[in-house]
Parts: structure tokens; C-alpha cells; sequence
């Protein structure tokens, strides 16, 4: 209803326009006027773009829109014989429109329709104010004839706008009209307000907005395009260009140059962007260089070893923009430099960006146990080279000029430090304590570049599940003929034992990492993801089990008990039942299963108020379940039967166990009544 009642005023207000025109020549000649311009624009050729002389072209070329690389952004209007000016429609595409450089933006469907519209009435208003309406109709007004103004006041109360003859007064009496009665007739001049909304249609436009967003790359310089995303990472307006040019002019030498290296630059202070060595290697590896902004860059140098600086200059604009954004996290620069040692020549950059961030959070800690666990070993704390640290403990006296050093991640600045001072004579040694950590990332490193080997290129952008909701993704998915879950299933582990899925970027691998540098465990050279991950499923178990196991001690003082059941395991119409009697197995079985058994039950089985069962089929082991029953008056009773994470298995099953709980308490009161004096609860 709401729809209807507005299309109705919509075409009112158009039935208006078109009426008003008839009434005066003056004003249909201000219509006219405006369609001159408008004759051949339509939404395809709102926005058009040459690629050869890169430049945009918008409403139908009225306006162009290049960059000059001496003086700036161009706007330029085409007009023939016409000293006109667009600055409120150049305005607003210079502050309203976005451009994206991040292509996994999408726009809210209702932001672009406003923003479609509010660019579409700009346009209006820009080439009515070009055609002096408004002065046209206020003079108009001011000379009118009561005859014409007698029939504008009958078209204005016939549409509801007015219900009196205020212009008719004006044409009479000369008594002054209202200022809304003289804007809503301007209004009605606008030649959306005539031809309605069939003209530039919003719905047409739209997708021509949207489309645009992303073009910046077609009418911009690729140098200059490489300047404006790094300084404008997610998107930037026109006007951002037509504010910074200055600036930005200084870089356009390095960005044709060293274009992968241009994200350093922004941590550099501005004075130094025209100087040749800019991106000189010497600036990674002084940590006195006045290049850059102490406010941006917080620990200097960035690199450690001229090797690593090397790697540094070989990786892609991808690599190295990541990194630049996040340089001032120390794992950052532990992990350039372990990276450094591996051959990453044909490694995808994408990959090469997963691992960064993958170990982010760790590769500190790493170099932190590490180091530590070299210092003792060789004694570096008592080195006559060693005049800066002594190590913490509790009977530390404060030494003058040393100081005091843990192992702990909150000394890892020192520890940098330390093991530059100790080792600048002998990198190899500087090498073998990264060795490890090497291992563990190359080892991830290899194993994601050979899951993506066989992947489309396009794809690799959407290797993580946070970029997995753009449009763009399941289209890419729909052209090469790829399944969403096919997709994400390829970055998950497969278990080998009954517990969860893991995305190969949860941190289950890197929790086992951790503990097994903590205990100072060996890292193979030939190491493989795949055999960390199993390492991890039974780390992982263990750590459970030895937690579970503890909580529980603290609650039961015993760990083994008499069982219920005739025998421990109990072969019955093709099954085995085995009743679980120790904390171990209780717990075992929480761990196969995934279950609550251990911490929910241990106590009413050792009250022996419940009885638990591994159930197993004799010839398919991998049909298993766990069984629960009641125990009361010296029988079972059936509970609950559970397949692995509390899944409940077909009606068979239940009345499979529920033959064996009525066989085994035929054995229970056998039992019973040839041992009549020994209390039911004990059997």
C-alpha cells in the first residue's frame, strides 16, 4: 500500500512538472535548456573509462577526469562556446565517491542506492544551476501576468501542493510569495521532476557506481595507483589525491623503480622521500638512520643480518606490504629472519603471507626458549664478550652497566639484543638458533604451498575463512566448477583419531610447539607438517587425559575398582563389551569419544550407582560405542548409548545393548543367590 501511494505522489508530482510547462513558454524553455545537456546521457554512459589515455569520462565525457603527473588530478569540463563551471557536481565526486583498493569491500545495497541517488540529483542540480534556473524562475515570478499566475496557483492546489492562490496575490496586490511556493516551482522545472524516474533510472545507474569503485587501476598510473593503496590501503576519495599530490609526487621515481618496496616509505619521514637511497638496504640494518619516523617505527633495525635484508628485496609488493604494516610486532621480524634462511623463490606470496601471519603470535616466543637454551649452553652470560646482561634470580645483586635478562617473552627485545652481541663473529652459530624454528615454519610453509599448488591463482585470496563472504568469492568458485565445502575442506586437517576438525590456521599445532621447545625436544630436519599435526593429536590427548586424571584425584581417592559384570570384556551376539573400571579407561574413553563420561560419571560408577561400557563390533572395530547403565539392587538398567561427541546411533543399537544388559543380569542374580549373604552392592 505504502509502495502504491508513493508511486501515485510520484506521478502526481511528474503530472505537474508536465502541466506547468504548458502553461509558460519562459519555463519550458528552462526544460529545454536543460535537456540540451542531458540529450545524450543515459546510466551505460554515465562513467566511461579510456584506458589508453587513462582518464573517466562522466556523463556521456561532459566531464573528464585524468592525472597529470606535473600538475595533479585534471578536471576538465567539454563544453562547446559555454564559460561554465561544475564545481558542486566535481565536489561531489571528489568527496562522496569511493574508490576501493581492497576488493573484498561490498557495499550495503541500500548505502549505494542513496549514494546513487544523492549523485544522480547533483548532476540535476549542477547543469539546472548551469542553465541559471533559479534566477530565470524568480524573474519570471517577478513579471508575471495574472493570467499565467492564476493558472500556476490552480495547478499547485489541484496537486496538493497549496491550497491558496499565493502567486495569483503576488500578480494582484503585489503581497510577497512564500519562499516555499517559489522553491517547490523550481523544483518542478528539474527535469527528473518532468520526465520522472525513468530518466537516469537509479536502478540502471547503481551497478554502474558499484562497477566503478573498483576501476580506479584503469585511469590511474600504475605507479601512482601502487602510491595511493599504500597510503590508502582499504579506499580513497579524489580529493585525498588532490590534497596529498605534493607529497605523493616525491615517490612516483620509487614506485616505477622499487614498487614492492614502496610500503616502507610510509613508515619514513616525509623530508626524505626525494632522496635517491630512499630505499636503500644500509636504512634496514642501521638502527641510528635518521630515515625513519620514530613515531611509526618503534624498535630499530628492522632486520638483523644483511641476509635477511636481502630477502626482504627479493619478496613481492604482497610480502612486503604485509610486513611493513606490521614490522613493530617483534615475531614480525624474527620470522623475516628465519624465513631468510629458507629458498622461498617458489613460494606463492600468498603463502609466504599465511606463514607470517600463522606464526605472528609465536615465533618470538620461539627465539625467546631458544636463546636461552643456547646462552646456558654455551655459557654466554659468563663470556668475557658479555658486558651487558646478567641472568635473573632470586639472589641477583644489581650489577653496574648489566642488565638484568629472563627467560621470558617480555625480554625478548634484550634477547635480540644478546644473541646479536654473541654471535656477530660466528653467523653460523646465529643460524643454528633459528634452526628449529626454521624447521617448524618451512615445514608449514611447504605443506600450505602444496595445498594451494593445485588451486586457480585467483583463489589463493581467499585461502582464509574471513574472506570467504565476498561475492567474488563464490563466483570464482562457480567459474573454475569448485563446491564451497570441497573448497574449505582442503585447508582442514584430517584426524586420525576421534577428535574435532582443526582449519590448518588454528593454533592446535602451535599449542604442541610451544610445550615441545619448552621441554627442549628435538626438531628433525626433514620435519613435516603432517607429522607435527599427528604429534600435536597425541599431545593433545595426553594433556587432557593428565588434566582430567588430576581433577579427578582431587575429588576420588582411588583409581581402580571391582567391576560389576561377570567378566572385563564380555563377548555377546557378535559385540564386545568391555566395562570400564579404572580412572584411566573412564578417561580414555572421554577422550575417543569426546564425551562428558570421565568428569560427569566417575563418581556415581565408583559409588557404583552407574556402570559404563566400551562397546565394539567383533568384526567391524570401528563400530563402537559407549554404553551407560543404572545400577541399582544388583541389576542393570539401560540409559544412554553414545556414538562420539554424544551423537545417538540408530534403534538397533539400543536394543542390541539392551539383549547384553538382560543377559548380564541373568549372570547378576545367578551370582546373587549362590551368594546370598554378600550385600547386592558389593557383586
Amino acid at each position: 500500500m505504502a509502495q502504491l501511494i508513493s508511486h501515485e505522489l510520484q506521478n502526481n508530482h511528474q503530472l505537474a512538472a508536465q502541466d506547468l510547462l504548458l502553461i509558460s513558454t519562459d519555463l519550458r524553455q528552462i526544460y529545454l535548456d536543460q535537456l540540451y545537456f542531458f540529450k545524450n546521457i543515459t546510466p551505460q554512459n554515465f562513467f566511461e573509462i579510456n584506458k589508453t589515455k587513462l582518464s573517466l569520462g562522466v556523463a556521456n565525457q561532459l566531464l573528464q577526469i585524468s592525472l597529470d603527473e606535473t600538475l595533479g588530478l585534471q578536471f576538465k569540463l567539454v563544453l562547446e562556446n559555454r564559460q561554465l563551471n561544475a564545481d558542486h557536481f566535481i565536489r561531489f565526486i571528489a568527496e562522496e565517491i569511493y574508490f576501493y583498493s581492497n576488493r573484498f569491500y561490498d557495499f550495503h545495497p541500500t548505502d549505494l542506492k542513496t549514494k546513487t541517488q544523492l549523485l544522480r540529483q547533483t548532476f540535476i542540480e549542477q547543469v539546472f544551476e548551469w542553465v541559471d534556473g533559479e534566477n530565470r524562475v524568480e524573474q519570471y515570478l517577478y513579471n508575471i501576468q495574472q493570467t499565467e499566475a492564476l493558472k500556476i496557483d490552480q495547478l499547485l492546489i489541484k496537486y496538493g501542493y497549496f491550497d491558496y492562490p499565493y502567486v495569483s496575490e503576488f500578480a494582484k496586490h503585489g503581497k510577497e510569495i512564500p519562499l516555499a511556493v517559489e522553491i517547490n516551482i523550481k523544483h518542478l522545472l528539474l527535469i527528473n521532476s518532468v520526465l520522472g524516474s525513468e530518466f537516469l533510472a537509479v536502478n540502471e545507474l547503481m551497478p554502474k557506481l558499484h562497477q566503478l569503485s573498483f576501476q580506479l587501476h584503469q585511469f590511474i598510473p600504475a605507479h601512482y595507483l601502487r602510491i595511493f593503496k599504500i597510503f590508502h590501503s582499504e579506499s580513497l576519495q579524489l580529493k585525498d589525491i588532490l590534497q596529498h599530490f605534493n607529497s605523493y609526487q616525491l615517490l612516483a621515481k620509487h614506485a616505477i623503480e622499487q614498487p614492492h618496496l614502496l610500503a616502507y616509505a610510509k613508515l619514513m619521514q616525509r623530508g626524505y622521500w626525494q632522496y635517491q637511497d630512499l630505499l636503500n638496504k644500509q636504512h634496514f640494518l642501521n638502527a641510528q638512520t635518521a630515515y625513519w619516523d620514530q613515531d611509526l617505527i618503534l624498535k630499530r633495525p628492522i632486520c638483523q643480518t644483511k641476509r635477511s635484508v636481502n630477502w626482504l628485496f627479493k619478496q613481492d609488493a604482497l610480502v612486503n606490504d604485509w610486513i611493513a604494516e606490521h614490522v613493530n610486532h617483534v615475531s614480525t621480524r624474527i620470522s623475516i629472519t628465519a624465513l631468510s634462511f629458507m629458498d622461498t623463490s617458489k613460494i606463492d606470496a600468498q603463502v609466504i603471507v599465511s606463514v607470517l601471519a600463522f606464526f605472528k603470535n609465536i615465533s618470538a616466543r620461539l627465539f625467546v626458549i631458544e636463546s636461552y637454551a643456547f646462552a646456558i649452553q654455551n655459557q654466554w652470560l659468563d663470556h668475557p664478550k658479555n658486558d651487558r646482561y646478567v641472568l635473573y634470580q632470586k639472589e641477583t645483586q644489581p650489577q653496574k652497566n648489566r642488565k638484568v635478562i629472563a627467560n621470558s617473552y617480555l625480554y625478548i627485545e634484550e634477547w635480540l639484543d644478546f644473541t646479536a652481541l654473541m654471535t656477530d663473529e660466528n653467523p653460523q652459530l646465529y643460524k643454528k638458533i633459528f634452526s628449529k624454528i626454521n624447521r617448524v615454519m618451512q615445514a608449514f610453509m611447504l605443506f600450505l604451498q602444496n595445498i594451494v599448488h593445485d588451486l586457480p591463482k585467483e583463489l589463493l585470496s581467499f585461502i582464509h575463512l574471513e574472506h570467504q563472504q565476498h561475492p567474488e568469492f563464490f563466483r570464482l568458485l562457480q567459474k573454475y566448477q569448485i563446491k564451497v565445502e570441497d573448497f574449505r575442506k582442503v585447508f582442514k586437517h584430517v584426524p586420525t583419531r576421534r577428535i574435532p576438525i582443526h582449519s590448518i590456521f588454528d593454533s592446535f599445532v602451535l599449542d604442541y610447539l610451544m610445550d615441545c621447545f619448552n621441554q627442549q625436544r628435538g626438531i628433525a630436519k626433514n620435519v613435516t607438517w603432517l607429522g607435527l599435526y599427528h604429534q600435536a593429536e597425541r599431545w593433545h590427548e595426553q594433556v587432557y587425559f593428565d588434566e582430567t586424571l588430576l581433577r579427578l584425584k582431587q575429588q576420588i581417592d582411588i583409581e581402580a575398582w571391582d567391576r560389576v559384570s561377570p567378566m572385563q570384556k564380555i563377548y555377546f551376539e557378535g559385540w564386545c563389551y568391555e566395562e570400564l573400571n579404572s580412572l584411566k579407561r573412564i578417561i580414555q574413553e572421554s577422550i575417543i569419544f569426546k564425551h562428558c563420561l570421565a568428569l560427569s560419571y566417575s563418581k556415581p560408577i565408583i559409588e557404583r550407582e552407574y556402570v559404563a561400557f566400551h562397546m565394539s563390533n567383533i568384526e567391524d572395530p570401528s563400530q563402537e560405542f559407549t554404553l551407560g547403565c543404572h545400577y541399582q539392587l544388583g541389576q542393570l538398567s539401560f540409559d544412554q548409548i553414545r556414538l562420539p561427541n554424544n551423537q545417538i546411533p540408530d534403534q538397533a543399537y539400543m536394543l542390541q545393548a539392551m539383549r547384553f544388559i538382560h543377559d548380564v543380569n541373568q549372570h547378576l542374580k545367578w551370582k546373587s543367590s549362590i551368594q546370598p549373604n554378600e550385600e547386592l552392592g558389593n557383586l
